[in-house]
């Protein structure tokens, strides 16, 4: 074939071939110019093709010393081994991050070389730089490898470091009762000044890390999130929170205020407590949207916004309760001298605890050593100390008199002293002595226990007040059921109070239960490690020790106080809202005492331990000693039960027993107190209400009958007298109308003159002599006047 046919003929392959040829002939060069790290260099290159090594031994080495100190740790305990063991896992961390680094460092050298040979055009390139090339590729890829392997490393070592402080912690925090070196000894500062150096490179790791998280993150995005963030904190911290406060003040100025003035304190607390917590959570949301926060600096970020949520809870609470500067919204009466002072130690108290807060939290993060631990809670412990002498100085009296009645607010205000000045004692003895954990708690304790009386105080309030506003006289609820359920004035007031009590029953239990799961949930370590203290005791088959017989008396002392409590409530709230009458009152309000004493007293047996079988060999035993010497305790007590439910006799009854006439003024668990005509009171037995007869004047229809005697010397003016008689009493307003007055001849004497008696009925027996009085000073001016003369001596 000519040569010119057959370049016509492959003319229109011609492109594609050479496409080809290029593609392949270039393909590899392309390849290791357009990756830093590369897959490994070709065979036909044995210098450059050589694997990778294997991490050096001692990195092997450490991995499996990481892994035994995994192992070991569950079954770890003590400072000792704990300590031994973060201190080899600080070791191999810091071993790791230097050899990170120096990777890291390699890499970016052999990175630095490498750029300007890839710049350089391939057709200028010879043999001996195309060598280069490849070899300092083999070696960014060999030094990011080591630095991969040692940031894996690090990180398993950094997370092994903080189990073994999370051990620590946990092991520190359980042994409340565990003693370490006293900051009075020298010990305690050498430990510090030791482990110091340790945590200060912790701190600035943290700090390095947090810098460099800010630093990388995308410059509009993370910038552009953070001012977002600040502007709605700020517009949720100013503007809202003026907006909120206004409002509740809408609904209170004036007389005619149209919500309680708790709820209105309510409704500020939250405010004020709830808006600066929200403008915090959006500037640490804005920042960790952003990217500007590690992992670090978001937990110290979120203790942050704790810390500020406590603070602000602290002044709102202060503020709804008493430190506000206008004294008619102030739910404790105090002076105007007194809220300033409470004011600054709020804010002290304020202060600490977000300080406190933060410098523990930041401790945990950080996984610094325990003796920084001690050295913090005891600092924080010393801060609470100082702040409680401060509101100690600020509880004294108040020298210019103003304010609340100083009888009212002197048990309370003694009562509350005297406990704080004991806990801050306990805490400083107990700090010095070594007892870090134990002195923070009883600290820390305070502080959660004070502010949940607080807000348990101002929500039992604010039930009081609404409820009872909503079933009180224009209360929509009582309109509503009078018109739907048709029911009494009574009935709803019952229904009233009863929702009261349930509420704040609801909110007693709950701070009863918050209470016993405390600030750090200490309060359940400090039960368990005191229940070690006692051993038990057997007996037989019952089985005692002083933790259970300690547990016993105060289950006795608790259910005893709070019968007494429930049965004051029921006196004084529940039975006043009822149409019962005195008698159903007194037996009522005994009977929920005497219940609540029985159960007070099964729950204290059975907290000490007692079974049914140890209770029966109790009561065998007091059975004899009944049958000896307790029989009329005894015998007064049934007697007393007896009174109370089929009630022969009330409270406020007119009896007569034995010649003792009196007014029945309270039944007793023994004996029953009657007051005379004298105004002496006679404790007579209940037993003699039983067993003897008694004249209740007071039962059935509650009237007495009065006997008035006159003599009338002339019989012509019989019936006159005994009309005059008769009309006179009548009109008395303390004599019945029905039975009417009447008048009967009684005698005639020796010397023609006729004795006539009077009976009349008065309305109330116990008036008796005040009735006889008046109607013989009515009859002399009525005879007097008529001109009748009467005589003789008025007998009874």
């Amino acid at each position: 074939m000519p040569a010119r046919k057959l370049v016509a003929l492959l003319a229109p392959w011609l492109p594609a071939l050479l496409a080809s040829l290029f593609l392949g002939l270039a393909a590899p060069a392309l390849s290791q110019t357009n990756a830093v790290i590369s897959a490994p260099p070709p065979a036909a290159k044995p210098a450059i093709a050589r694997p990778l090594p294997p991490p050096p031994p001692e990195w092997i080495a450490d991995g499996k010393a990481l892994d035994g100190i995994a192992a070991a740790l569950p079954h770890s305990h003590g400072e000792t081994r704990l300590s031994a063991l973060a201190s080899q896992a600080a070791t191999i961390l810091a071993r790791a991050r230097t050899a990170e680094a120096t990777a890291n460092s390699q890499k970016a050298e052999a990175l630095a070389d490498l750029k300007p040979l890839l710049a350089r055009p391939r057709a200028r390139r010879g043999p001996q730089d195309r060598t280069r090339v490849a070899a300092l590729q083999a070696h960014v890829a060999e030094f990011g490898r080591e630095a991969g392997q040692a940031a894996a490393l690090a990180a398993r070592a950094s997370d092994v470091f903080d189990a073994v402080a999370e051990v620590r912690r946990t092991d520190f925090s359980t042994q409340v009762l565990s003693r370490y070196p006293s900051p009075l000894s020298p010990g305690y500062w050498t430990a510090l000044a030791a482990a110091g150096a340790q945590d200060v490179d912790r701190f600035a790791d943290l700090a390095q890390e947090a810098e460099h998280s800010a630093i990388s993150a995308p410059e509009p995005k993370g910038l552009a999130i953070l001012l977002a963030g600040g502007l709605l904190a700020f517009l949720i911290a100013w503007p809202l929170m003026w907006l909120g406060l206004r409002l509740a003040d809408r609904f209170t100025v004036g007389e005619g205020e149209r919500i309680p003035l708790s709820a209105q304190r309510l409704w500020i607390a939250l405010v004020e407590f709830g808006l600066p917590s929200l403008a915090a959570m959006a500037v640490r949301a804005a920042a960790a949207w952003g990217g500007l926060l590690s992992p670090k600096a978001d937990a110290l970020a979120g203790s942050g916004v704790v810390a500020i949520a406590w603070a602000a809870a602290v002044l709102a609470l202060g503020r709804a309760l008493g430190t506000g500067r206008d004294a008619k919204r102030r739910l404790i009466p105090i002076s105007d001298r007194e809220a300033a002072r409470a004011r600054g130690c709020l804010s002290a108290v304020a202060l600490v605890t977000a300080a406190g807060f933060i410098l523990t939290r930041l401790i945990f993060v950080t996984g610094a050593s325990v003796a920084s631990d001690v050295a913090a809670h005891d600092f924080l412990s010393l801060a609470y100390v100082v702040v409680g002498a401060g509101i100690l100085l600020a509880l004294r009296a108040d020298p210019t008199g103003s304010g609340a009645d100083p009888a009212t607010k002197a048990p309370v205000r003694g009562v509350f002293s005297m406990l704080l000045a004991a806990a801050l004692i306990a805490t400083v003895a107990v700090l010095l002595a070594g007892y870090a954990t134990l002195s923070a708690l009883i600290s820390g304790q305070v502080f959660w226990l004070s502010l949940l009386a607080a807000v348990t105080y101002l929500l039992l309030r604010v039930i009081d007040d609404l409820v009872g506003r909503l079933f009180g006289g224009g209360g929509w609820a009582r309109r509503a059921l009078a018109s739907l359920f048709r029911l009494s004035t009574s009935a709803i007031g019952q229904i009233g109070v009863l929702g009261i009590a349930a509420l704040q029953l609801l909110v007693m239990i709950g701070a009863l239960s918050l209470a016993l799961t405390p600030y750090g949930q200490s309060g359940d370590l400090l039960i368990s490690h005191l229940g070690r203290l006692g051993q038990p005791l057997r007996f037989g088959t019952a089985t005692l020790s002083l933790t259970a017989i300690a547990t016993g008396v105060g289950a006795l002392v608790i259910g005893v106080t709070l019968a007494r409590l429930v049965r004051d409530w029921v006196v004084r709230r529940y039975l006043p809202a009822t149409t019962w009458d005195s008698g159903v009152r007194n037996s009522v309000g005994t009977g929920v005492g005497y219940l609540g004493v029985g159960v007070a007293l099964v729950v204290a047996m059975a907290a000490m331990g007692l079974g049914f079988q140890q209770i029966a060999l109790i009561a065998s035993a007091l059975s004899v000693g009944i049958g000896f010497g307790l029989q009329q305790i005894v015998q007064n007590f049934v007697a007393g039960i007896i009174l109370l439910i089929e009630r022969p006799v009330k409270v406020d009854d007119w009896v007569n027993l034995d010649g003792c006439e009196g007014e029945v003024r309270r039944i007793r668990v023994r004996a029953t107190e009657v007051r005379t005509l004298d105004r002496t009171t006679v404790i007579i037995p209940n037993s003699d209400f039983i067993t003897k007869v008694v004249q209740n004047r007071s039962t059935g229809s509650p009237r007495g009958r009065l006997a008035l005697q006159f003599a009338v010397a002339d019989q012509a003016d019989l019936r006159r007298a005994r009309d005059l008689i008769e009309r006179t009493a009548a009109s008395q307003d303390d004599i019945l109308k029905t039975p009417a007055p009447a008048v009967f001849i009684d005698s005639l004497s020796e010397d023609g003159a006729i004795h006539l008696t009077c009976r009349v009925y008065a309305a109330e027996p116990r008036n008796g002599d005040q009735v006889r009085t008046q109607l013989f000073l009515a009859v002399l001016d009525a005879s007097a006047e008529a001109k009748l003369a009467l005589r003789g001596p008025a007998a009874a």
